[in-house]
């Protein structure tokens, strides 16, 4: 019986971590990337995530999904994609599908400069890791209570 309370215990801390991570992820993110226009919203509806991504007025992804790692539909660069959201640690992790295309992007809070780093991972075809900074513009309304 106690080791059943301890699992409890332990599973009720990870999930309120994962949420408190989630939290300062929510807001705008703008690149700090030479040239790059990149804008990254985060937001809490329900209990799925919606992640925005667009560039000036164009928007370039739009993600509604669950972050428990079951894959969703939604759209990135103007084509229908399957996407996976999960929580690692402190990292956002997103794996994408599109086609024969698989693309991993991981989303961390750097605490020291309010900053986020993205990193992203072309898995197939394989290719470069890159990493790009992003600085908070707004934080989302229900953070700043």
């Amino acid at each position: 019986m106690l080791a059943v309370k301890l699992c409890v215990a332990v599973m009720v801390v990870g999930m309120a971590a994962a949420e408190d991570d989630a939290g300062k992820l929510a807001g705008t993110w703008a690149a700090q990337s030479n040239g790059a226009g990149s804008v990254w919203s985060f937001e809490s509806k329900g209990d799925a995530l919606q992640i925005t991504n667009r560039d000036g007025q164009q928007t370039l992804a739009e993600i509604t999904c669950k972050p428990d790692g079951r894959e969703c539909k939604a759209r990135d660069g103007g084509k229908n994609v399957t996407v996976s959201l999960w929580h690692n640690g402190a990292a956002l992790v997103e794996l994408e599908t599109r086609g024969s295309e698989v693309t991993k992007r991981r989303f961390t809070v750097n605490a020291q400069d309010d900053g986020m780093d993205m990193e992203t991972i072309a898995i197939v075809p394989p290719g470069k890791t890159e990493t790009v900074h992003f600085t908070r513009l707004q934080q989302a309304a229900h953070n700043q209570q």
